[in-house]
């Protein structure tokens, strides 16, 4: 496996890396698309998220050129050797803002958090992190919208579902548009 990595890592151009986790229930998948379709045109400009990119980011690694493939593989094995599957509940909606406004709207885990932070930690993450799944972000600089914090207040107590976190990724964006690219799945292995 770490071969392969070898080779997906020195393919492509500078793409960016991430550990993550990708959304396995039918009915969170189901009720973020009904936001997106609901919402859209409210804020256009926005990329909203599509149904093969929800996901979970555990933590963002950079630029794929500026990375060891053999190391970022074992790191990921070894952070679930030492973590069991992981109960999230997906439950009310905010953003992340700048001093200007909202640029993310984004689904809030509830039950699970402190799981996932602990994991972020595992996986050599320092600093701030908030697990959440973004439902739209905004990409030009300097641009935000306060329609995303009427989306959020509306939304607030939402029950997006339930999920069972069994595995998680190594993955690449791959630009364009186009879907994620898992490079490797490791399972939660560890003891409860």
């Amino acid at each position: 496996m770490t071969d392969t990595l070898g080779v997906f890592y020195g393919s492509r151009m500078a793409n960016n890396l991430f550990y993550s986790i990708k959304i396995n229930s039918a009915v969170v998948i189901w009720n973020l698309l009904e936001v997106t379709d609901r919402y859209r045109s409210t804020v256009p400009r926005a990329t909203w998220v599509e149904s093969d990119k929800i996901h979970i980011t555990l933590r963002f690694l950079g630029k794929e050129a500026d990375r060891d493939a053999n190391r970022d593989f074992d790191t990921l094995a070894k952070a679930c050797a030492n973590q069991r599957e992981i109960r999230l509940d997906v439950k009310g909606t905010g953003t992340f803002n700048t001093k200007a406004g909202p640029r993310v709207l984004f689904a809030k885990i509830g039950d699970g958090f402190t799981r996932l932070h602990d994991l972020f930690r595992e996986l050599g993450g320092t600093g701030s992190y908030t697990p959440h799944i973004t439902i739209a972000k905004l990409e030009a600089a300097g641009d935000t919208s306060h329609e995303f914090g009427r989306i959020a207040e509306e939304l607030k107590d939402k029950a997006y579902g339930k999920i069972l976190v069994t595995d998680v990724l190594l993955c690449r964006t791959e630009g364009g548009g186009k879907p994620y690219t898992t490079l490797a799945s490791h399972r939660l292995v560890g003891e409860p």
